[in-house]
């Protein structure tokens, strides 16, 4: 849907509806991501990949490095670092705004229209919204319900991803394990000499 930019002058017609609030922010990111791995079955096999989309060229070449993410072919590594960099950029060219209009809420588009920086007036995603709503009405039937939601929006050009905020797991301290195997084996190991354990 198109939603126009009340000025301060329309803010008081209470049938127009728009976006009367708007201010935009720019975030420095990295233009490149890195990922490596290594795989002990092929130990000169070449894992690394690379992403690079700089949004700036004052900060384009910034990079970022993430070694052993686990995985030991090359399309998931093109698949990690391609994630990992719309993740860093997620947030880069932002939007705060108010409305008062009732369907406004995450995962919709809009677009922008008739704000006087004319290189906002494009296609919007929300990712964020916060709501107030006041309910009126009296004994003399008068109404003066309210509807306001201030809301968090970024271009549609750019991919929006989630944070990666679950902890990778890790070992605090020494672990208790028996070595397992089938019945009979005093010591069994696979292919790779590895032995299972089992952890108490």
């Amino acid at each position: 849907a198109s939603l126009p930019y009340l000025a301060p002058d329309q803010i008081a017609l209470p049938e127009t509806e728009g976006v009367d609030r708007w201010h935009t922010e720019d975030n420095v990111t990295t233009g490149r991501y890195v990922v490596d791995d290594y795989d002990f079955r092929k130990p000169k096999a070449d894992l690394q990949s690379q992403q690079a989309n700089p949004l700036s060229d004052e900060h384009g070449s910034y990079e970022k490095y993430n070694w052993q993410l686990g995985y030991v072919n090359g399309d998931e590594g093109n698949h990690y670092s391609r994630v990992r960099l719309e993740e860093e950029q997620t947030g880069s060219e932002s939007a705060h705004g108010h409305t008062t209009i009732r369907a406004f809420a995450p995962g919709y588009l809009f677009t922008l229209t008739g704000c006087p920086r004319t290189a906002d007036n494009r296609e919007y995603l929300i990712v964020g919204a916060s709501y107030q709503f006041q309910s009126g009405g009296d004994a003399s039937g008068s109404s003066s319900a309210r509807y306001d939601t201030e809301f968090l929006a970024q271009p549609t050009s750019l991919p929006w991803r989630a944070p990666s905020i679950t902890p990778l797991p890790k070992a605090t301290g020494p672990q208790t394990a028996v070595v397992v195997g089938p019945a009979g084996e005093t010591i069994w190991t696979d292919q790779h000499g590895r032995v299972k354990l089992q952890f108490r």
